[in-house]
């Protein structure tokens, strides 16, 4: 979840004052359910009318270069006005100022472009299953263990391209490249979901929307992303990328770019894995930022976002391969950082309770949980009143963890290989429950998946915001 200080004024005002109230959270759905279709019915004007003209201009002006018998090249310089004046009033319509691009994915650009450096190979590495409690639940989940293939990790050097903030996306004249893992036929992309851009899958077409600003820069490092400002994605999509590129003497001059308005303990984060001391330049809000150079890393994790409104959850596929970290990259992550802040290693003997202040997912008998927990010697601790140096010393010698599934469970990458994590979570055929269970695994943890009541929040009914009503019983035997 963004923090609350990044949210738009509505959505902090509805959460502080409307969210409470029934009707509130009904016309919230009303008001969902009728914006979905604004973006459908704006895709339609987008791709079917605006593509369709300017895919005829395209053989018009094609005809009027080759062929000046057969269309003389003042009918093309006629019909280019006329599209462009229907593209203009359809962008008034629409209220959008669009630029159009064709879809590439990164490996087309590494077959055509040897400016490409392997930092870390592709491998199957083999995923343990979790343990899943009540054992009714089990029935959805493979057993044994599941190899998974894991791309390689690698450095893209990329020539007078356009990054764009709060976006994995990367723009080169009429083109978007974006990495290989994206399911777009699936996966329902954070610049989707905030209409930075619309996606024509079938047609691999592209048009952004944001983007207004623009300036420029010679070269740099790019460490922008959709989900930056969420701690857990932070830690596994986007600092191991930091970890992995920062010791290389070849890019020692290049800069960070990193999103505006990151959480501080984001920032900590940056300055204790930036060993050189790079410059950091931030992308503000609906900023373009064009570089001569660009590096970029590809990903060393990948969740989707979200998924596509309207599948079915049989449409979805949802796998052990839905959840792809490289331990490769989270271990040497973890590797340095405990190193740097660590005095002295030490066997695993925590136990830690994570409490969640947060209105989103709220317990329905915490009073009886934390209760369970300290009579067991659990510490009960809250990750995000703590610094970041803080929450690396201690999960750093954790043995066992219990929490619900949250952006705090992310510093089990900080935890020893032997630690034991316990995820209180709901059941839904539409959650990727191998979120949690597969990060523990690329870390050499156990994991056990708890399936407990789900209880309606505040916030609404969406599966990400379930609250949970624990079976404790069934708690109490996971961490025996």
């Amino acid at each position: 979840m963004q923090p609350e200080q990044q949210l738009h004024w509505i959505r902090r005002f509805y959460r502080a004052r409307l969210a409470r109230y029934a009707a509130a959270r009904y016309l919230k759905r009303i008001y969902l359910a009728n914006w979905q279709s604004w973006v459908r019915v704006r895709a339609f004007l987008v791709w079917h009318i605006s593509l369709a003209l300017s895919r005829r201009l395209s053989l018009l002006n094609h005809a009027a270069r080759h062929h000046p018998v057969a269309l003389p090249r003042s009918a093309a310089s006629v019909a280019a006005g006329a599209v462009t004046r229907l593209q203009m009033l359809m962008y008034r319509i629409t209220g959008q100022r669009s630029i159009w691009y064709q879809m590439r994915p990164f490996s087309a650009l590494k077959t055509a472009d040897a400016s490409y450096r392997e930092l870390v190979p592709a491998r199957l590495y083999p995923t343990p299953m979790p343990e899943v409690l009540p054992t009714q639940y089990a029935r959805y989940f493979p057993h044994g263990d599941c190899h998974l293939p894991v791309p390689a990790i690698g450095v893209l050097e990329i020539a007078d391209a356009q990054v764009m903030s709060k976006s994995d996306l990367i723009f080169t004249r009429d083109v978007c490249l974006h990495h290989d893992l994206y399911r777009f036929e699936r996966d329902f992309l954070f610049e989707e979901m905030h209409s930075m851009v619309s996606i024509n899958a079938r047609s691999d077409m592209l048009v952004r929307f944001k983007g207004d600003h623009l300036r420029s820069i010679p070269k740099g490092i790019s460490l922008i992303g959709s989900t930056t400002s969420n701690y857990i994605h932070w830690l596994t999509e986007a600092l191991p990328k930091l970890a992995l590129i920062d010791q290389i003497d070849a890019y020692a001059d290049l800069p960070y770019l990193i999103d505006s308005g990151l959480h501080p303990n984001i920032l900590e984060s940056i300055q204790l894995v930036n060993s050189r001391r790079r410059q950091l330049i931030e992308v503000g809000p609906s900023e373009l930022l064009a570089v001569e150079k660009l590096l970029c890393v590809t990903p060393t994790a990948y969740v989707p976002f979200d998924f596509l409104p309207g599948l079915a959850a049989d449409q979805l596929d949802i796998n052990p391969s839905s959840a792809m970290y490289s331990p490769d990259a989270l271990q040497r992550l973890r590797q340095l950082l405990v190193a740097t802040l660590v005095q002295a290693p030490v066997a695993p003997r925590k136990k830690l309770y994570l409490r969640r202040s947060g209105r989103s997912r709220p317990m329905e008998n915490s009073d009886e949980v934390e209760a369970l927990m300290r009579e067991q010697g659990f510490s009960i601790v809250e990750p995000e009143t703590l610094s970041f140096s803080d929450q690396v010393r201690l999960f750093s010698d954790a043995g066992v963890i219990v929490g619900q599934g949250g952006a705090a469970l992310g510093n089990i990458i900080f935890a020893p290989a032997a630690c034991h994590l316990v995820v209180l979570t709901t059941w839904s055929p539409y959650t990727i429950h191998y979120y949690f269970a597969n990060l523990a695994a690329a870390l050499g943890q156990t994991c056990t998946l708890i399936m407990c009541e789900p209880v309606q929040s505040e916030l609404g009914e969406h599966r990400a915001h379930m609250g949970v009503n624990v079976p404790v019983s069934t708690l109490l035997k996971a961490i025996q």
